[in-house]
């Protein structure tokens, strides 16, 4: 997750997601990402993914309750996020896995483009985990159409949302 414009709405959405008895059995992780560069930054994940409600309660403190960073290192972090997804699919086969990608618009920090998400979006339907990526972008003002990642693996368009219109948690919810 990016923290970037709308973040009030991604944490409020959270918590009322984690906290709302139909989230029970389901599995959730978390990783943010902000500006570094490397892989490896993002390699573990803040909350590990695990059960909820149980997990619930480490999501939610995972959360800054503000931006901190509002560079954008989306590149590597759906690397690394990718390849934990599916180090824990391959743990949980009977389990569905998505990768969920929270993000203001693009910058181009890391060398972070459309194009390059997109083929990482793709690789994680290609292999025999087959994890698709949503994406959500939250910035209703953006110039930069997200959907080519979405669209890339087979998830469709990018969900564009105003957060205070629209809540995170009915967006995790449609995923599910």
């Amino acid at each position: 997750i990016s923290m970037g414009p709308g973040w009030s709405g991604v944490v409020d959405g959270l918590t009322q997601f984690t906290n709302d008895p139909q989230s029970a059995g389901m599995h959730v992780g978390l990783n943010l990402f902000g500006s570094a560069c490397e892989d490896v930054a993002y390699t573990a994940p803040r909350v590990p993914i695990a059960e909820l409600p149980g997990n619930g309660r480490a999501l939610q403190t995972a959360l800054p309750t503000a931006p901190t960073e509002l560079q954008s290192a989306a590149l590597p972090a759906l690397r690394s996020s990718l390849g934990y997804a599916r180090d824990w699919a391959t743990q949980h086969p009977n389990s569905k896995t998505i990768l969920l990608l929270v993000t203001a618009p693009l910058d181009g920090d890391c060398n972070t483009n459309d194009q390059d998400m997109s083929a990482i979006a793709r690789t994680g339907v290609m292999d025999a985990m087959s994890i698709p990526t949503h994406v959500i972008e939250l910035d209703m003002n953006a110039n930069e159409d997200l959907s080519s990642i979405a669209q890339a693996d087979g998830t469709g368009e990018a969900r564009v949302i105003d957060t205070l219109e629209l809540g995170i948690d009915q967006v995790l919810f449609d995923l599910h």
